[in-house]
């Protein structure tokens, strides 16, 4: 019955989906025939931090992300711009030039990207920002993104938009809490998990994206061979890195993110002490939540037992709660019940 029902909402809702392919990089995809299965997930991220496209990043690669906050980097947004227009700011002291370049490259992405609502929505703050300055361009091109449709197309990159970049254009103090806050909200409408270590680990693998994202945007055009191995070698030393945080924050308490648990943080950052021993009086938390096998995409299927005996069953632990997935033939390891 299940089954039925989500067959029934999946084809109800097929009609509101947009479904545009994301380009590929050919030069990328021809060296993907011939290299070990190892390099093959570092081009694969590779390639998604340029074109956005996440297929064959493996799922292990990108739980790490997740778990330290990092996912925003496989969508090409302000982050990204920003690595191609840094090094641009050296070599061109001229704002006219610079806002030429700027319409330029704005004009390409709108007529010639599918999708991609933050690029498009960071293309037009950085034209308006040039033209109207930082906060009054802000503005100013948010409302243009909502005329255009940027809201209605992605309401939530809109709202990630701008909740951090509004954190980063007025100039808000203490920036590291606040995009940690910010990953906190998050993870509560998201239902997820967040570690307090992420306040240290998130910035730091942040900012060796920041510098080596240029490096790898001109590595990714295709000129001498040597090119793919030396990209392929900054990924996987920043993965080693990514790698070791992500086992120390699973090592460590993981918080889930309820409406106790933000009114906490809000508490500890104004220093209210009376709220603090309040929310940590009442606060309580599924204590066998298991953090290596957690899912939260995850479909369930019953099926009938009409001949045989026994049901095998397949358990999995969703925040706190097993499920289970039963079919009267053995399809993987399960016990039977």
């Amino acid at each position: 019955m299940l089954s039925l029902m989500e067959q029934h909402q999946g084809s109800f809702l097929q009609s509101f989906y947009q479904f545009k392919p994301t380009p590929r990089l050919s030069h990328f995809k021809k060296e993907e025939v011939h290299r070990p299965k190892s390099d093959k997930a570092y081009i694969a991220l590779w390639e998604s931090l340029i074109t956005g496209r996440s297929q064959g990043i493996p799922k292990e690669m990108k739980s790490s992300f997740q778990n330290l906050g990092l996912i925003h980097l496989f969508t090409p947004s302000g982050f990204h711009l920003s690595a191609v227009l840094t090094p641009l700011k050296f070599l061109i002291r001229s704002k006219t030039l610079m806002l030429i370049i700027l319409v330029i490259m704005s004009s390409l992405c709108f007529f010639l990207v599918s999708g991609q609502e933050a690029l498009k929505r960071m293309c037009l703050i950085k034209v308006n920002q040039h033209l109207l300055g930082q906060g009054l361009g802000f503005g100013f091109a948010l409302g243009i993104d909502i005329l255009r449709g940027g809201l209605s197309n992605s309401p939530l990159s809109f709202f990630y938009s701008v909740l951090f970049l509004s954190l980063i254009y007025f100039k808000i103090k203490n920036l590291v809490w606040w995009f940690f806050a910010g990953q906190c909200l998050i993870m509560f409408f998201q239902e997820g998990t967040i570690s307090v270590l992420n306040l240290v680990f998130s910035p730091i693998i942040n900012l060796l994206f920041s510098l080596c994202l240029p490096i790898l945007m001109l590595l990714a055009i295709p000129i001498w061979k040597f090119q793919i191995d030396l990209g392929i070698n900054i990924l996987k030393f920043i993965d080693h890195i990514i790698t070791f945080f992500n086992a120390i924050t699973l090592d460590f308490v993981r918080l889930e993110v309820t409406l106790l648990v933000l009114i906490l943080f809000t508490a500890i950052y104004l220093r209210k002490k009376k709220v603090i021993y309040l929310c940590l009086l009442f606060y309580q938390s599924n204590l066998n939540l298991d953090y290596q096998r957690i899912n939260f995409k995850t479909t369930w299927e019953i099926v009938p037992d009409k001949a045989e005996e026994h049901l095998y069953c397949e358990r999995n632990l969703v925040r706190g709660i097993w499920w289970e997935k039963c079919s009267s033939r053995k399809r993987s390891t399960g016990n039977a019940i």
